[in-house]
């Protein structure tokens, strides 16, 4: 015998259904056009004329989503919770001699079928509600062919559903968008231009009865794309980062470095390209080469010169020395305005350990204005027990006797020295 069924609908103003139990239907079925807001009641009761037997079974499939809106369903007097309302359902209802008892439990044939759905996105752009338990827990979106969005993509729960404790919603983003200016928001979250490109993000949200919140989280599953990076926000190709780098910087056992880069190139080295060769890396800075450095020493570290020396040049290693070529003296106060400095002015460039400078200069500290002095004052008076040029030291800025005095706070003293690396045997 086929299996007879009917169907009733439910509109947003309820409805109000008796069942003939003399009727020969196996199944009643139903149903509504979407999500049903109720603004009246659904009541689905046996016919008060008929007279029901003991164990009589009528069976209802349950497949009308409805919010319900402060309305009430109520099937053989057993009322749908607002989950219930929204789940698609088996609900059998069987007369035990004196009153009907109603039980009400998931369809497990729908529920496997809408497990999980995939959707295809174009570029589009969408906004997509979802409404737990009644569409599929598990959402997949993909693209049939790389895609360049020309609007934004919003998935989020359905305003307005009222949730309850547990409810839960999962998306899985498998798509291969280059977003743009647009965007990729799920559950609240927005996904990053180069995981926007490369997919395998699973976001999940929960709704928290403590908080009355929608708990969100995302995380990557794990593949080669997201080891990738992308050059910047015009680059539309995620890839690894050695194929990103280039010209003098180098991927080298998974780091970045500079071509022909070593850890400890030591004193007197320069990064370039070799004068002969034109390789890449350090080479050692040829004796008797003019270099230069300018430095800027401000008012707090003038003020402990003798006690603190300044480092202009660093030690170039063993048997070499900083020897001074020229130099000139900075200083600059505010508005053209200097205030002098008082004792321990003579400004001095001295190697480390030496008794005496290389050059000094005795204007600039005791100046009223701002004021560039070039000095070539040699420490010629030094006596034959006195050191001035030291290999393996390093060049200071400092002062004679004791530190300086007086001065201004915004005061700056500048340095613009030429030196040499000499060799000493």
């Amino acid at each position: 015998m086929i299996p007879t069924y009917v169907e009733y609908s439910i509109v947003a103003g309820g409805l109000l259904q008796s069942i003939d139990l003399d009727a020969l239907v196996d199944e009643y079925y139903i149903k509504s056009v979407g999500t049903i807001t109720l603004t009246g009641p659904v009541s689905i009761i046996p016919d008060a004329g008929d007279t029901p037997i003991n164990g009589e079974v009528t069976k209802f499939r349950w497949g009308s989503p409805c919010i319900l809106n402060g309305n009430t369903i109520d099937v053989y007097g057993r009322e749908l919770t607002q989950k219930e309302s929204l789940s698609k359902l088996i609900i059998e209802c069987r007369y035990n001699g004196a009153s009907w008892d109603v039980y009400v439990s998931p369809d497990t044939k729908a529920a496997l079928a809408d497990e999980v759905k995939r959707n295809t996105w174009d570029g589009t752009g969408d906004t997509v509600d979802l409404v737990p338990g009644i569409d599929a827990r598990t959402q997949v979106y993909i693209t049939a062919v790389p895609v360049a969005a020309i609007a934004s993509y919003v998935v989020q729960i359905d305003a307005g559903y009222v949730p309850v404790e547990g409810d839960e919603m999962i998306v899985k983003y498998e798509a291969e968008i280059t977003i743009g200016l647009n965007t990729i928001t799920i559950f609240g979250i927005t996904v990053p231009a180069v995981q926007a490109l490369s997919g395998n993000l699973e976001f999940r949200t929960v709704y928290d009865l403590d908080t009355t919140t929608w708990v969100s989280s995302c995380r990557v599953l794990l593949d080669d794309n997201i080891y990738r990076v992308m050059g910047s926000s015009a680059d539309i190709l995620p890839a690894y980062l050695d194929s990103k780098v280039a010209k003098s910087i180098t991927v080298a056992s998974d780091k970045l470095e500079l071509d022909g880069d070593v850890l400890a190139p030591g004193n007197g080295y320069y990064y370039g390209t070799h004068p002969t060769t034109g390789v890449k890396g350090w080479h050692l800075i040829a004796s008797n080469t003019l270099l230069s450095v300018d430095l800027q020493i401000p008012h707090t570290e003038i003020l402990t010169l003798n006690t603190i020396p300044v480092e202009i040049v660093g030690n170039p290693g063993v048997g070499k020395a900083v020897m001074c070529i020229s130099y000139s003296v900075s200083i600059k106060g505010t508005a053209g305005v200097v205030v002098p400095y008082i004792t321990n002015t003579r400004f001095e460039l001295k190697t480390d350990t030496a008794t005496q400078p290389q050059i000094y200069e005795v204007r600039s500290l005791i100046s009223t204005v701002d004021r560039t002095s070039l000095e070539l004052n040699v420490g010629s008076l030094a006596l034959t027990t006195d050191t001035m040029i030291i290999p393996n030291k390093s060049l200071y800025a400092t002062v004679d006797a004791g530190n300086p005095g007086g001065g201004a706070a915004a005061q700056i003293l500048t340095i613009h020295l030429i030196y040499r690396i000499i060799d000493i045997p």
